[in-house]
């Protein structure tokens, strides 16, 4: 049996009020048996009765179903802060003390084969400036012309991911100025008409559901912070 490679890259773990998700999430993250392990909580909102005892099961979770040896890091809230400030908190936490982190929210089954493809990809382009995130997630899937392993895109998504402390540095959850963005983009001359028309068409998507509360402003920020510097 070939020696998997030992995945020694941050693994983060951001949970809320799901333990019986979180487990599935850290069984699967056993068969790989990640080296370095940072777990985020947030903290139980104030009008949701009996979500403390559901949390604080959460963070047993974090804390004792983690039996293969490694180091462990804990960040929890003592208040509620909501999903787009607890995550995005969190990953600076990690990046602070990291060059890379790889981001596992508690509904991800993030296999062995993903751990070690995100972290040869974060070693291999950590001085890329126009390589922002490694996603484990293709909406899109199609065969790749000469039977690459992997594929460069001006989309991503953030359902499993990886990134560096270098490319986060461009990160703003407060992104409000959304035409600005757009703006933006349409200067590029690196960009094709076509790939200017569908990564605007995409911000606009992301404009619209964020200001209606279907999209977490976290989701804005990652994809109008990379689309600027892929």
């Amino acid at each position: 049996m070939e020696k998997k490679t030992p995945i020694v890259v941050p693994v983060l773990v951001i949970g809320f009020n799901r333990p019986d998700i979180l487990r599935q999430c850290i069984a699967k993250l056993r068969e790989s048996k990640p080296q370095n392990m940072y777990f985020a909580c947030d903290g139980a909102r104030a009008d949701k009765e009996g979500e403390d005892a559901v949390i604080r099961e959460v963070r047993s979770v974090m804390e004792n179903d983690i039996d293969w040896p490694c180091e462990k890091h804990y960040r929890y809230n003592e208040r509620n802060k909501g999903c787009e400030v607890t995550e995005s908190e969190a990953i600076s936490w990690v990046l602070s003390e990291n060059e890379y982190i790889i981001v596992v929210e508690d509904d991800i089954i993030a296999p062995y084969s993903f751990l070690k493809f995100a972290q040869e990809m974060l070693y291999l382009y950590k001085d890329a400036e126009n390589v922002y995130m490694i996603s484990s997630n293709n909406q899109t899937p199609m065969p790749l012309p000469n039977n690459e392993d992997y594929c460069f895109s001006n989309y991503g998504h953030i359902w499993g991911w990886a990134t560096w402390r270098r490319a986060w540095n461009h990160f703003n959850l407060y992104v409000n100025d959304f035409d600005n963005t757009v703006a933006r983009l349409n200067e590029r001359t690196d960009l094709t008409k076509l790939e200017k028309k569908s990564l605007c068409r995409l911000c606009n998507y992301l404009k619209h559901n964020v200001l209606m509360g279907g999209v977490h402003g976290i989701t804005f920020g990652v994809t109008s912070s990379r689309v600027m510097v892929a």
